[in-house]
């Protein structure tokens, strides 16, 4: 059913996808699809989100070049087709529903989060920036990093995502105490 969902995005967009067209593709009826999943953005989460091998880069202590390549594999993600094409439907499907919010933070959120805060502690930032402050940095750097994939061509994309990350890095070092 996951390879059903991703061909339904690339081929049509969030729009594509419905439990009719995903049984069809997938040669189950639809009660199979409904029994797993409640909504359509769960099932797409369940797809684009699952089906990611994505691997965080490993910390080096520099802070910005850190942040740098965390920012490239998170946009290289969300630049995939299947993802890009999930991204503005999710986001509406997302608007008013607080638990839809809670999986998709945990799905898409959560794991990139832990890499941003391993970057910060390698970077000997643990401690000297409060954690509130380190969450409100890496909303602001996934935020950017979101709006830009879904607004610009890829090579601007890459330049803006670079932004981000040495703005980031110079928001950190700002809060330092």
């Amino acid at each position: 059913m996951r390879t059903a969902v991703l061909e339904l995005l690339v081929d049509g967009g969030y729009e594509a996808v419905s439990f009719k067209e995903v049984a069809l593709r997938a040669g189950v009826g639809q009660p199979t699809v409904y029994r797993r999943w409640g909504t359509k953005a769960e099932l797409v989460e369940f797809a684009i989100f699952a089906v990611s091998e994505w691997a965080p880069p490993a910390p080096t202590g520099d802070l910005e070049a850190d942040l740098a390549r965390l920012a490239d594999v998170v946009l290289e993600e969300l630049l995939t087709p299947p993802v890009h094409a999930a991204l503005p439907g999710l986001i509406l499907a997302h608007y008013d529903a607080p638990d839809e919010h809670t999986r998709l933070r945990a799905w898409a959120e959560e794991p990139v989060l832990a890499a941003f805060s391993a970057i910060v502690e390698a970077a000997g930032l643990d401690g000297e920036v409060p954690g509130d402050d380190v969450r409100a940095a890496f909303q602001h750097f996934l935020a950017a990093l979101t709006f830009t994939a879904m607004t610009r061509d890829r090579p601007t994309a890459r330049r803006l995502a670079r932004s981000a990350a040495r703005i980031t890095d110079r928001a950190l070092r700002g809060l330092v105490s």
